[in-house]
């Protein structure tokens, strides 16, 4: 098993089955129980994966390949084994009825689904963060109530890989059984698609000028080796969502000229964009979760179009869920909060506090309105973090405010994160708000001095918060020399329990944020 989305689909009357899953290095797959999603990840040698609580009853099951064959190699996988006992006389196996519509994806890491499960465009990409589940291809066949077919690698192109990778590219790895093998053969009578979809030229522009003539060939001789496999089939060749300016042109001209060239009735064409809202990015400048959608949505209604299956609209409404590693009582108070600033948006201008506990504490100091400025919205969360800042952005990105005061990352290592995974955060924030809000002033506040033994990790993301700052053009403002006692601890007469502040505590954080307020 290489190819990602690639797995098993079955039904079964029992408490539980096993499969045995074969793994070379520490894979990842998605597995979807009755509705119920939950990531596996694999030990190198033999694993057994169950599916089912042990409760009798029907289970409905795909277990999928998540991560990409490059980071964890090809899985080897069993058949499915259903268990009763107890006296329980399950049925075994039940009849899984898979729907008459087929779609056949080419494509690259957007079909893939790489880096989908981060938040910011810098955030760094590791297997885990691949989601072909979230994949706007995965997406737009389950609105379609379609059966798909991935045929996609991280990288690949048309006539180009992106990194000159000397591996096959696209078009070449059709007849593949598993992702660059071409000792391998795959019988297409297996999977006759009635769509296919080509999603590719990114990897083939983005670093290097292919050539016109070049990348119109290929094109042209990738749709053709289309048609001679699948005579039936309505190829939708896609373009976007990445590139724009004479790049994008580029794979524009040359799916249009293939497209005239081979004068196919059944062919159709199709740009795709990405958000204007939400979750627009991931890992390494790809599509986020709620681009993802919009693209599946819009793939979906061309189909439609050309097919008249009926589909399911997509929910694109954003969920902002708390980070995992929050305790029971952070999250729930991290999804009231968040609400609660929904319920009051930030308008544009004026100034914003992003921020934990100690930021949203500044609603109950009494003299809040004689020490703030009248235009502030207090975006601060108790019980966050840096990583819940980063699923908290589209929230804090939807109007542009003059001035934003940053201030995160005591509740980070009080968590155990590292003080690399807490500036990678941080970076993440302060380089997405510049992005989207160019004019904005970006104040990122030094972590207040905390007890004896947090004092090194305390000082350590000091220094790397002054170093983002310098390097995105945000402006770095120590509080320690104001709150630090003798010994380095939060001074005792500014917190009643040596983290939090006290009345007196705000006043003096108030006058060393006053010279920046007015700027």
């Amino acid at each position: 098993m290489g190819w990602p989305g690639s797995g098993v689909a079955f039904s079964f009357e029992g408490n539980y089955a096993t499969i045995a899953v074969t793994d070379g290095g520490a894979g990842l797959m998605d597995l979807v129980v009755n509705g119920e999603h939950s990531v596996i990840k694999l030990e190198p040698g033999k694993n057994t994966v169950q599916v089912g609580d042990g409760t009798f009853g029907t289970y409905y099951a795909r277990l999928t390949r998540r991560s990409e064959f490059y980071d964890t190699g090809y899985f080897g996988i069993s058949s499915p084994t259903p268990i009763s006992f107890g006296g329980d006389e399950g049925k075994g196996f039940l009849s899984t009825k898979y729907s008459e519509r087929k779609i056949l994806f080419l494509g690259d890491s957007i079909t893939a689904g790489f880096g989908v499960g981060g938040f910011t465009k810098s955030c760094g990409n590791t297997p885990a963060l691949h989601a072909p589940l979230e994949s706007y291809a995965m997406l737009a066949a389950d609105g379609l109530n379609a059966e798909p077919q991935l045929i996609a690698i991280s990288g690949r192109g048309v006539v180009h890989n992106w990194d000159a990778n000397p591996a096959p590219v696209m078009p070449a790895q059709l007849d593949f059984a598993l992702p660059d093998s071409p000792d391998t053969s795959w019988d297409h009578a297996q999977f006759m698609p009635d769509v296919i979809v080509t999603l590719l030229g990114t990897n083939d522009w983005s670093v290097i000028d292919p050539g016109r003539d070049k990348f119109r060939a290929g094109y042209r001789d990738m749709l053709s080796g289309l048609r001679e496999r699948f005579p039936n089939a309505h190829i939708v060749t896609v373009s976007g969502p990445l590139l724009d300016g004479e790049q994008g042109a580029a794979i524009r001209d040359g799916i249009d000229w293939a497209m005239s060239d081979l004068s196919d009735e059944n062919i159709s064409t199709l740009d795709l964009k990405l958000a204007d809202f939400g979750y627009v990015w991931s890992c390494n400048s790809h599509p986020g979760q709620t681009s993802m959608k919009v693209m599946a949505n819009d793939l979906m209604r061309h189909i439609k179009t050309v097919t008249e299956w009926d589909f399911e609209p997509i929910e694109t409404q954003v969920l902002i869920n708390p980070p995992d590693i929050l305790p029971v009582d952070g999250k729930m108070h991290f999804n009231t909060r968040v609400a609660e600033i929904a319920d009051f948006p930030q308008q544009d201008g004026g100034t914003l506090l992003i921020g934990d506990s100690i930021t949203e504490a500044w609603r109950d100091t009494p003299f809040r309105q004689s020490l703030l400025p009248q235009d502030l919205s207090n975006h601060g969360v108790s019980w966050d973090t840096s990583s819940g800042v980063i699923r908290r952005l589209p929230q804090i990105l939807t109007n542009e405010p003059d001035r934003v005061f940053l201030k995160i990352g005591t509740n980070d290592i009080s968590l155990g994160r590292t003080v690399e995974e807490i500036a990678q955060d941080v970076s993440a924030v302060v380089q997405a708000i510049r992005d989207r809000h160019p004019k904005t002033d970006i104040y990122l506040q030094s972590v207040l001095p905390r007890e004896a033994d947090k004092l090194e990790r305390v000082a350590a993301v000091n220094q790397k918060y002054a170093q983002i700052a310098a390097a995105t053009g945000a402006i770095y403002i120590d509080l320690t020399d104001r709150f630090a006692a003798q010994d380095g601890t939060l001074r005792p007469d500014l917190t009643y329990d040596g983290l939090h502040l006290t009345n007196e505590g705000y006043a003096v954080w108030a006058e060393a944020l006053k010279p920046y307020f007015n700027r």
